[in-house]
């Protein structure tokens, strides 16, 4: 296979997205759309007809150009007709002239049964033949955990597999919420976020989030859901993108009142009554913290698992920089060094 490197501005953007489309595994991530607003600067590795596609997501600090999963990105990785052999996979990381390298792969890469997956992540044996190999190129690999729920069956039987602590929740939602239905504002989305998400986000990250958020509702590729009161004021809010087959919960949060009275519960239940039966995947994007993972799981969700890489030695350094970096800040001593361009010309 003839791979080679682009820079953003050498990628054929119709190919790109074609490429991605026509794949075994599209992801709305990749398209050319979004990842111009998560990665800017983003470059790829492509075979000469686009049916093999890497992006890389380009992150330029201090004088240094990093490859980094980008914020609402989750998964990346190859994108092709056929699922990808672990050599080539070796093969396309050879490629990567980037010297700091922190990036997810996606779901596809990881073959193997569901069963050995949830069981014995150590016996998967394309997991295990490819790490070794993978370390010697100075990378590591572990693997993350998704929560997906297929949405194959009706809703009765969907709802058979809800825990318990779920249908006390949907019961408080069900006596309190007064209904949930479609919000056409981002603005509304965004302002409500910005008050009530439960974790520190920068105005940055906020319009990176609403930039999403408008592109998506323009190509009639994602939705707002708000859950609200009596009085019309919303209890709680959600994005989801929906493409390919794969619904995928990006963003939501809850005010106070919302979260006395259960009102995410009350969204995603909605979202599981209207698509039971279409085969299309709830997608709930994570994750790795144990009361949100929980909150998914009591939906019934499967776990699904997808690569990622990084230079382990490098990204350590690249840590420790970013330390001292901030240390002397403070001083008023400037810290600056570029390795990036002698390492991309040294790989090409």
């Amino acid at each position: 296979m003839d791979l080679r490197f682009l820079k953003n501005k050498e990628i054929n953007r119709e190919l790109w997205d074609k490429g991605i489309a026509s794949s075994h595994h599209p992801l709305i991530y990749a398209e050319s759309w979004y990842l111009d607003i998560c990665s800017p600067d983003w470059s790829a590795i492509v075979d000469v007809d686009y049916g093999f596609l890497f992006p890389l997501p380009v992150n330029r600090s201090i004088g240094l150009s990093l490859v980094m999963q980008p914020l609402f990105v989750q998964q990346l990785g190859i994108f092709s007709k056929e699922v990808p052999y672990p050599m080539t996979l070796i093969d396309t990381l050879q490629k990567i002239c980037y010297p700091v390298v922190n990036l997810n792969g996606n779901s596809s890469m990881m073959v193997g049964s569901a069963k050995q997956r949830s069981e014995n992540l150590p016996g998967i044996p394309e997991y295990n033949s490819t790490k070794g190999v993978i370390s010697q190129l100075g990378r590591s690999v572990r693997l993350k955990e998704n929560c997906i729920l297929p949405l194959t069956s009706t809703y009765e039987q969907l709802a058979v597999n809800f825990s318990d602590n779920c249908r006390r929740n949907l019961k408080i939602s069900k006596q309190k919420s007064f209904g949930t239905g479609p919000c056409n504002s981002s603005d509304q989305f965004i302002d409500f976020t910005k008050k009530h998400l439960n974790y520190s986000i920068s105005d940055k990250d906020l319009r990176l989030l609403k930039g999403i958020v408008d592109e998506a509702l323009q190509r009639s590729c994602g939705f707002i859901i708000s859950c609200d009161n009596s009085k019309g004021e919303p209890l709680a809010m959600a994005f989801f993108l929906n493409k390919y087959g794969r619904l995928t919960f990006l963003s939501g949060s809850s005010s106070l009142q919302g979260l006395e009275y259960r009102s995410m519960f009350a969204i995603i239940d909605n979202v599981i009554r209207e698509y039971a039966g279409t085969g299309i995947i709830l997608d709930f994007e994570g994750s790795d913290l144990s009361g949100v993972r929980r909150f998914y799981e009591g939906f019934g969700s499967q776990k699904e698992y997808y690569p990622a890489f990084e230079n382990h030695l490098l990204l350590r350094l690249w840590n420790l920089f970013r330390r001292v970096k901030k240390q002397h800040k403070k001083s008023g001593v400037r810290l600056s060094f570029n390795i990036s361009n002698y390492l991309c010309n040294k790989n090409r």
